[in-house]
């Protein structure tokens, strides 16, 4: 009886998803939730020589697109099997991130750890209709989601966010109060 009325309390506080219709909407809702559990770009070893996979929420979207970070600022893309080269280099001390492949773009980190890499391209795009953010998750991880179930992934592996210290309380609070009641 114990376990059911603690996993109730445990519920009661769990982060429901966002409800969005677009993945940009998702990640904005869902990115200062997160904002505590990310790495920074100093930790290479997360995201150098990792293929990640890219995701969007376009319909017509159908590509594979993978995207190398290497040692010594190598950068590959692969659309499909098709791989173009460039480069990559870390700006403002680790918090910009510079792609060029054929053309430049500048980013910010939004998220960092072993299965997302999460880059805002710097400005705002939206009024030209295209996504503010490049979403990328291990091909290993993502090779068989879409985004929407990328998204749901992200959410379940922090779904209680910065909220345990405030259930583990509860929890021993409720403990105690069952403890005081019954004894």
């Amino acid at each position: 009886m114990a376990s059911k009325f603690l996993e109730a309390i445990t519920n009661t506080f769990q982060t429901p998803l966002p409800q969005a219709n677009d993945l940009d909407k998702y990640l904005e809702e869902m990115l200062p939730m997160l904002e505590g559990y990310s790495e920074n770009l100093d930790q290479e070893s997360l995201y150098l020589e990792h293929p990640w996979l890219e995701f969007r929420d376009d319909d017509y979207f159908h590509e594979s697109i993978l995207h190398f970070f290497n040692p010594n600022e190598e950068y590959l893309s692969s659309i499909n099997g098709e791989v173009s080269f460039g480069l990559w280099r870390k700006m403002n001390q680790g918090k910009k991130l510079l792609i060029e492949n054929g053309e430049g773009r500048l980013y910010e980190l939004a998220f960092l750890d072993a299965n997302f890499f999460i880059l805002k391209i710097h400005g705002d795009n939206s009024p030209l209709g295209k996504s503010r953010f490049l979403f990328l998750v291990k091909e290993e991880v993502g090779k068989k989601l879409d985004w929407k179930d990328a998204i749901e992934l992200l959410h379940r592996s922090y779904k209680n966010g910065g909220g345990n210290l405030f259930q583990i309380i509860l929890v021993i609070l409720a403990i105690l109060l069952l403890i005081i009641l019954f004894i």
